[in-house]
């Protein structure tokens, strides 16, 4: 398991009252690195592994096409399982909006055992 550095639910980093960037390790950092890892589109230059592909310049994102339920589901528990540190993704829940957006919560499980949820809204 990988240290990373800490971030709040906006993603900026977490800094002490001494202004160093906190640290979290073990279960903590394999979460932190999932729900950035969920929440991100993979257009990033520096990361190009980093996210799931939402949307693309392409436009074969998976919300740029009819992707099905099923198809989102398999995509998101394919990227999530592929990081080290995941025993298992056991529940993706997607609820469709009225405002055409997606609410997607899933319930991922780490190798020590720790049960993580994490969320996010896909407009």
């Amino acid at each position: 398991m990988n240290d990373s550095l800490k971030a709040d639910d906006k993603f900026d980093f977490i800094f002490t009252d001494r202004g160093m960037v906190e640290i979290v390790t073990g279960s903590s950092s394999i979460a932190n690195m999932l729900s950035l890892d969920f929440v991100s589109n993979n257009d990033w230059d520096l990361d190009s592994d980093l996210g799931i592909n939402w949307i693309n310049t392409r436009n074969n994102g998976l919300l740029q096409v009819k992707s099905s339920e099923i198809l989102i589901v398999k995509e998101i528990q394919r990227k999530l399982e592929s990081r080290d540190g995941v025993r298992e993704v056991k529940q993706i829940q997607i609820n469709r909006r009225l405002n055409r957006s997606l609410s997607i919560v899933v319930t991922v499980v780490v190798t020590d055992g720790t049960e993580f949820e994490l969320r996010n809204e896909v407009l």
